[in-house]
């Protein structure tokens, strides 16, 4: 029960994270004058990928500075 949860969070996340990218993918597009649709599918594709890794790193990133201070905290 508990891992099926673990499991629909994480698919949850993981569709955020790549409606967020692709957001972000079009806005960069549009911001400097392009149009998806100029793009190959594979290139779209790709730019996308990258998106997420950005956000995936920032994510974890925080994750941890939130786990470091919550650890210095306990030593405090």
């Amino acid at each position: 029960m508990i891992k099926d949860m673990v499991k629909k969070q994480r698919k949850n996340l993981r569709q955020k994270v790549r409606r967020q990218a692709m957001f972000n993918v079009d806005e960069n597009l549009y911001n400097y004058g392009r149009n998806k649709n100029e793009l190959s599918t594979e290139e779209y594709l790709e730019l996308v990928a990258m998106e997420e890794d950005t956000i995936w790193e920032d994510y974890t990133n925080k994750t941890v500075s939130v786990a470091a201070l919550l650890f210095l905290g306990t030593w405090f």
